[in-house]
């Protein structure tokens, strides 16, 4: 964020100062809060001036978010709500490839399989684009961190795991599936805990599947006047 958007002449930079300062006096603010007009070209579209000055610092550990009221977050000085010692701690990637090995290697974490072109997978890391996380992936790979996979009936496609995640994976393989069976239930009206039903909400019980060895599911219709809702959930 830094390298695209840290040019002290930028318009979102050149009113950081005062934007922290705001913070550091009146406390947690949101955008609206802070009189900053105009807009900027930002990463969905032209923002308000304040909005993406927010970002930035955000982005860059200057603000942390507070607290919500709906979507709209409120900002407070990061020094104001992590102890001393650990702002002060050393980088633990003091280089860019060490960053990016950390981070890819979250991601995959995160996403259990992953794809090296799908490039929503790989939004927010630090200079990865596809030859950047292609190295990447690979030098994970040689480092024993990742495993490349292939996945049946998916050609032409490697797919990366971490390594720590295949006794998983090997467990999900051996595993012998029982059959699935379904079963067909006749309507009748249910309550949904211990307490009854909102006034003028019916829950109608209309179909449950059962496989061995899994809790049995159950659809439920909710009726609450004209409008019907449809909701899973176990048995």
């Amino acid at each position: 964020m830094v390298h695209q958007h840290g040019d002290p002449s930028s318009p979102p930079m050149a009113i950081a100062p005062a934007v922290l300062q705001a913070i550091r006096e009146r406390g947690p603010l949101s955008s609206i809060d802070l009189d900053h007009a105009g807009t900027v070209d930002w990463f969905w579209g032209p923002t308000r001036l304040a909005r993406a000055t927010l970002e930035i610092l955000y982005a860059v550990g200057e603000v942390t978010i507070h607290h919500r009221i709906g979507t709209r977050r409120f900002f407070e000085l990061t020094e104001k709500l992590l102890p001393a010692d650990l702002l002060a701690a050393p980088d633990p990637n003091q280089t860019v490839e060490e960053y990016q090995n950390w981070h890819v290697l979250r991601r995959v974490g995160g996403l259990g399989l992953a794809k090296t072109g799908a490039g929503e997978y790989w939004y927010g890391i630090l200079d990865v684009k596809t030859e950047a996380r292609q190295t990447a992936l690979a030098r994970l790979v040689e480092q024993g961190d990742l495993a490349a996979v292939a996945v049946e009936g998916v050609p032409n496609r490697t797919f990366f795991i971490r390594t720590a995640d295949l006794p998983t994976l090997q467990i999900a393989r051996t595993r012998q599936e029982a059959e699935p069976q379904a079963a067909i239930l006749g309507c009748s009206t249910i309550s949904c805990g211990p307490r009854p039903a909102a006034p003028g909400i019916r829950f109608r019980l209309c179909v449950g599947s059962v496989q061995a060895g899994r809790p049995a599911q159950v659809w439920l219709l909710c009726v609450a006047g004209d409008l019907w809702r449809s909701v899973r959930g176990p048995l």
